[in-house]
C-alpha cells in the first residue's frame, strides 16, 4: 500500500513533461531577456558617450533600465521564499505534549516520513502539512511543520485522529512520495514568478517616479513584461491543470497510506465526521460574533462545539445530498467524497476501531482550547477588555432556547421546514375548492424533502450550464448513476428544469391543500374567522418583507459602485446621489417609517433611536469631492438590523400561523358535523431537530 499507484505514476509523467516544456520556454525568455539586458546596457552607454547632454543621459539611463527590468521580472523569483502565516498557530513541544509526539513520531515511522521539524496547534477543524518554500527548496531538502485543528481533535476519535494524520504523513513519505512533493514546489514557483509581482510593481513604480522620461521606458517595460506574462500564463494553465490531475491521485495515494496503517475503515469515518464538525465549529463563531455588540465572549468554543455535536449525533442530524449530477473537475484538486470513500472500501484494510477519545493525546486539554479561543478573538481584533465570559452553561441555554424557537410543529413532518411558504394569496387560498384529504397523509417524508431537491436542482442546472459554456473541462459526467457524454447536457438539463418546475408545483399544491383542509375544520368548529385573520396576516407581513428586500436591493445596486472602490468620475458619482437621495432612499426611509409605527424596534431602544436620528437627518453622502463614510456605515446598519428583525417577524408570525393551524387539525368535530371523533389528538410540539448549522 505505500508504492505509488500506476495511476499516480503516469499523472506524475505527464505533469514533469508539461514542466519540462515549461522550463525550456521559459530558459528561451531567459536567454532572450539577457540578451536584451545587454543590449539595451551596451546601447545606453554608447549613446551616452556619443551625446553628451542632460536629456540623452536620462534617455540612456532609461534604455538601461529597461533591459535590466526585464530581466530582473524573469529572474526575482529565485530569491522569494513563500512563508506560511503561523499568527494562528500555536507551536506545541514535545516536554508539554508527550502522548501526542509519540503518536506522531510512530505514525512517521510506520510510514517512512520525515518527522516534523515543528508541530503547531490551529483553531479549525483540520490537518496539514506546510514548510517555507522558495526556489532553492527544490533541489536542498526541506523540513515539513505539522498542523493540527483543535476542532479536528474535537470532532473524531482517537483512531480516526490517528488515520487522518496518517493521510497528512502520507503526502510527503520520502519511499513514495518524492515526485509529488518536487511537482508540487516545482508548481508553486511557477505560480509565484506570475502572479506575485509585489516587489517588482513597487521597484517599477519608484523608477518611473524619478522623472518622465523614465516612466516612458517603465511602460514600455510594463508591456514587454505583459507579453512574457501572456505566453507564460497559457503554458502554466496547462501545468496546472496536469498538476490537479495527480493531486488528485496523491489523495488516494495518501488515503491508501492511512488505511495501510490506520486503517480504511477509521478514514472513512472521520472523512464522514469532517463536514458535520466544521459546520458545528462555524456555528460556534457565527453565534459568538453576534455576541460580541453585547461585550459577551466565549470561554472555550471547543466545549461549545462538543456539545453541538453531541446534540447532532443524538438527533441523526446528518445531510443527504439530492444533486444528481456528477463530473470529475479537472481543476479540482481533490476527488469527490464518494470517489474516496469507495476506494477505501475496495482496500480491504480495516482494523480495530478506537474509539477513545482524542483529546486524551493531549496534556491539559481545556487550557490549550481556552489559550486557542483567546489567540482567535485577538487575531480578530477584539478587544476583551470589559467583556463577560459565555460559558458552557450559557451557550447550552442559548442553544436550545434557538433550537426550540426556530423549530416548527413535529407533526408536519418537516413539510414546512426550511423553506419559503409559497407565494399565495388570500384570495387564491379562499377561491381553492374544498378538500377531502387527511392532512396527516400529506404530510409525508417524500413531501419533506421536495424543497431540498429542488436546491440540488438548480445546482445540478448551473453545473450543466457550465459545461455548456465550456466553463468546465470535462469528457463525460453521471446522471442518476448513468454515464452521459458532454453532448448529452442540454438534454440531462432539460429534464431536470422539468423535474424542478414539478417540485415547485408539489410545494404550492401541498400549501393550498392544507390551507383549505384546515379551513374547513375551522368552519366546522366554528373558528375560520380565526385562522382567515392569522393567514392574512402573515402574508402581509411577509409581502411587506419582500417588497422591503425588493426596493433595499435596488438601492444598494446604484452604490454597489462606490461600496466596491471603483473608478468613478465625478460627474458619475454626483447623478448617483441624486437619483439616490431623491428617489430610492425616499422608499427606503417610508419602509423605516412604517416599521417604527408598527413597533418593530420597540425592544431595540438603541437601535429604534438611530431609526429615529437617521429619519430625521438629511444625508448628502457626497460633497467637496470626498465620500461620507459614516453616512454609508449608518444607511448599512439599518438595513441590516431592519432586515434580520423583520425576518424574525415574519418567521414568528408563519410559527403562530401553523400552530393555529395544526391546533385546528387536531380538534375533535362536533357531532353535529358527522363525525364520530377527532382527526388527530396530536398537539402542536417542538420538533426534536436543531437549529440548521448555516
Amino acid at each position: 500500500m505505500l508504492k505509488p499507484h500506476p495511476d499516480f505514476q503516469r499523472s506524475a509523467r505527464q505533469v514533469v513533461v508539461q514542466i519540462l516544456f515549461f522550463i525550456l520556454t521559459y530558459l528561451v525568455l531567459v536567454l532572450a531577456g539577457a540578451a536584451l539586458a545587454t543590449a539595451c546596457v551596451l546601447g545606453g552607454l554608447a549613446l551616452m558617450m556619443a551625446i553628451p547632454n542632460f536629456f540623452i543621459l536620462l534617455v540612456g539611463v532609461g534604455i538601461i533600465g529597461l533591459g535590466l527590468m526585464v530581466l530582473f521580472f524573469l529572474l526575482k523569483f529565485l530569491f522569494h521564499v513563500n512563508r506560511q502565516d503561523r499568527s494562528g498557530y500555536i507551536r506545541i513541544m514535545e516536554g508539554e505534549q508527550p502522548e501526542l509526539f509519540e503518536t506522531i513520531r510512530g505514525l512517521a515511522t510506520e510510514i517512512g516520513a520525515p518527522f516534523p521539524k515543528h508541530v503547531y496547534l490551529s483553531p479549525d477543524v483540520n490537518a496539514s502539512v506546510f514548510y517555507d518554500s522558495g526556489f532553492w527548496s527544490m533541489f536542498f531538502p526541506v523540513r515539513k511543520n505539522l498542523v493540527i485543528g483543535l476542532g479536528l481533535i474535537n470532532t473524531l476519535n482517537k483512531g480516526e485522529l490517528k488515520a487522518v494524520l496518517a493521510h497528512e504523513f502520507g503526502h510527503f513519505s520520502q519511499s513514495s512520495m518524492k515526485l509529488g512533493s518536487y511537482v508540487y514546489q516545482v508548481n508553486k514557483v511557477i505560480y509565484n514568478m506570475l502572479y506575485d509581482n509585489e516587489g517588482f510593481g513597487k521597484a517599477l513604480n519608484a523608477w518611473a517616479s524619478v522623472s518622465s522620461t523614465f516612466a516612458v521606458f517603465a511602460q514600455i517595460t510594463v508591456s514587454i513584461v505583459k507579453g512574457i506574462q501572456s505566453i507564460q500564463k497559457k503554458m502554466y494553465a496547462q501545468v496546472n491543470k496536469s498538476y490537479m490531475g495527480l493531486s488528485r491521485e496523491m489523495e488516494f495515494h495518501a488515503d491508501a497510506v492511512a488505511a495501510e496503517v490506520a486503517g480504511a475503515n477509521n478514514l472513512i469515518t472521520a472523512l464522514t465526521k469532517l463536514e458535520l464538525g466544521d459546520a458545528s465549529y462555524q456555528w460556534v463563531l457565527n453565534r459568538c460574533d453576534g455576541w460580541l455588540k453585547d461585550q459577551q465572549i466565549a470561554r472555550n468554543f471547543y466545549t461549545a462545539q462538543q456539545y453541538l455535536l453531541n446534540r447532532q449525533n443524538a438527533t441523526g442530524n446528518w445531510t443527504t445530498s439530492f444533486n444528481r449530477i456528477n463530473c470529475k473537475d479537472q481543476w479540482a484538486s481533490h476527488p469527490p467524497m464518494e470517489e474516496r470513500v469507495k476506494a477505501l472500501q475496495a482496500l480491504n484494510r480495516d482494523k480495530s476501531a478506537d474509539t477513545g477519545v482524542a483529546w486524551d493525546l493531549l496534556q491539559q486539554p481545556e487550557s490549550v482550547q481556552e489559550s486557542m479561543t483567546s489567540l482567535v478573538y485577538r487575531n480578530g481584533g477584539v478587544d476583551t477588555t470589559n467583556t463577560s465570559y459565555i460559558d458552557l452553561s450559557e451557550f447550552s441555554r442559548r442553544y436550545d432556547f434557538e433550537q426550540e424557537h426556530y423549530s416548527l410543529p413535529a407533526a408536519y413532518a418537516g413539510c414546512y421546514d426550511g423553506r419559503p411558504f409559497s407565494e399565495l394569496t388570500m384570495e387564491v387560498i379562499l377561491a381553492a375548492p374544498p378538500e377531502k384529504k387527511n392532512w396527516e397523509e400529506l404530510c409525508a417524508a417524500d413531501q419533506a424533502t421536495i424543497y431540498r431537491r429542488i436546491i440540488a436542482a438548480e445546482q445540478d442546472i448551473q453545473l450543466l450550464q457550465a459545461i455548456l459554456d465550456k466553463q468546465v473541462e470535462i469528457t463525460s459526467f453521471d446522471f442518476e448513476g448513468a454515464k452521459y457524454q458532454e453532448a448529452d447536457a442540454a438534454q440531462i438539463k432539460a429534464k431536470i428544469e422539468a423535474d424542478r418546475e414539478e417540485w415547485k408545483a408539489a410545494l404550492v399544491d401541498f400549501d393550498l391543500q392544507m390551507a383549505r383542509i384546515a379551513l374547513q375544520k375551522a368552519k366546522e368548529i366554528q373558528r375560520e374567522e380565526e385562522l382567515v385573520n392569522s393567514y392574512t396576516t402573515f402574508l402581509s407581513v411577509r409581502d411587506q418583507f419582500s417588497n422591503f428586500e425588493k426596493d433595499a436591493s435596488y438601492m444598494f445596486q446604484l452604490l454597489e459602485p462606490i461600496f466596491k472602490g471603483e473608478s468613478i468620475t465625478i460627474e458619475l458619482i454626483t447623478s448617483m446621489m441624486v437619483e439616490h437621495t431623491t428617489n430610492r432612499e425616499p422608499a427606503f426611509k417610508q419602509y423605516l417609517k412604517a416599521f417604527m409605527e408598527d413597533g418593530l424596534y420597540t425592544d431595540k431602544p438603541e437601535l429604534s433611536q438611530k431609526v429615529q436620528n437617521y429619519l430625521n437627518a438629511n444625508f448628502v453622502y457626497f460633497a467637496n469631492n470626498q465620500f461620507f463614510e459614516s453616512e454609508f456605515n449608518t444607511l448599512i446598519e439599518l438595513y441590516r438590523s431592519t432586515a434580520d428583525l423583520k425576518q424574525e417577524s415574519v418567521f414568528e408570525q408563519f410559527k403562530k400561523l401553523l400552530v393555529l393551524q395544526l391546533d385546528l387539525l387536531s380538534s375533535p368535530t362536533p357531532a353535529s358535523a358527522g363525525l364520530s371523533g377527532p382527526l388527530s389528538t396530536e398537539t402542536a410540539q417542538p420538533v426534536a431537530g436543531t437549529v440548521p448549522l448555516n
